[in-house]
């Protein structure tokens, strides 16, 4: 591996690390400090752990551009993920006319996935982005 890999890597688990000990400190704000659910908590976010449970969320969540349920909740049907250069130029106002680096790429997890896994792909620190 060189060490511009070693060095990437390094700062990607830096900012997982870092991700993770924010997540914490705001929810062991909330509990008192001889609550029996602070030591539970801190045990969910060490680092394995919480990876090997982000690793089982991840499977759960959808990246599109086109999302169905953004239109309406009860809206039946699939949400779609189209590269923006497989777009059709038609003579529309819509995601068809947005340059590539300006169309959206959305993580939509499922209810029982969102929060950290959602949150942490679309994390951005110092110019580096996660997804």
């Amino acid at each position: 591996m060189s060490s511009h890999s070693e060095n990437r890597a390094v700062e990607i688990r830096q900012l997982m690390q870092t991700f993770i000990d924010e997540r914490l400190a705001g929810k062991l704000e909330k509990l008192a400090s001889d609550d029996p659910k602070r030591e539970a908590l801190v045990e969910q976010f060490e680092f394995e752990a919480w990876v090997g449970d982000a690793a089982r969320r991840v499977s759960r969540l959808q990246v599109v551009t086109h999302a169905l349920k953004a239109t309406h909740p009860a809206a039946k049907g699939s949400s779609r993920y189209v590269e923006p250069a497989a777009l059709p130029d038609m003579p529309l106002v819509g995601s068809c006319k947005a340059p590539d680096d300006r169309l959206s790429h959305r993580s939509y997890p499922l209810l029982a996935a969102r929060d950290l896994i959602a949150q942490f792909i679309q994390e951005q620190r110092d110019g580096y982005q996660t997804a």
